[in-house]
């Protein structure tokens, strides 16, 4: 085996063991870090939150286009956040739950509206990651590629 198929081996070994770390770290992530017991909610009807780092009278009849956009597929509710740090933006689907919205999964859609008014509150626009600076697939940037490829998903909230 040359140089180059040395290396190759050391760095999908490396990914693998990686990828194995991640995954015994979010198996025995403390409690705070999802749902009460660790296991996601699939329930389309169940609130998801995020805290925004805005006064709520900045946010209330203004919710952030990401989110409003999504019209009546979903219900909005607007609490201050605890100790003053903002205001708590609460959604829901509305029944009945819509088969898609926006091309994705109603659920996944939710989420990724509740993060991106987040983004377009606190900071006025939302964020998108980079693109990749090489055309060049290699073992080394497909990592970097797939990321960004998701990096507008669903994720966690």
């Amino acid at each position: 085996m040359g140089a180059m198929g040395i290396r190759g081996a050391t760095v999908a070994a490396a990914a693998a063991v990686g990828t194995a770390a991640a995954k015994k770290l979010f198996e025995h992530a403390p409690s705070g870090w999802g749902p009460p017991g660790g296991a996601a909610t699939d329930d389309p009807h169940a609130w998801r939150a995020v805290t925004v780092n805005r006064p709520i009278g900045d946010l209330e009849g203004a919710i952030p286009a990401p989110l409003s956009g999504l019209g009546n597929a979903v219900e909005i509710r607007l609490q201050p956040a605890p100790g003053g740090k903002g205001t708590e933006i609460h959604a829901r689907l509305t029944e009945p739950v819509p088969a898609q919205v926006d091309g994705q999964e109603p659920v996944a859609a939710l989420r990724s509206a509740l993060r991106q008014a987040k983004q377009a509150a606190e900071v006025g626009y939302v964020l998108e990651a980079d693109l990749n600076t090489t055309t060049r697939r290699t073992p080394l940037n497909e990592p970097l590629r797939q990321a960004t490829r998701h990096a507008g998903g669903e994720g966690r909230l």
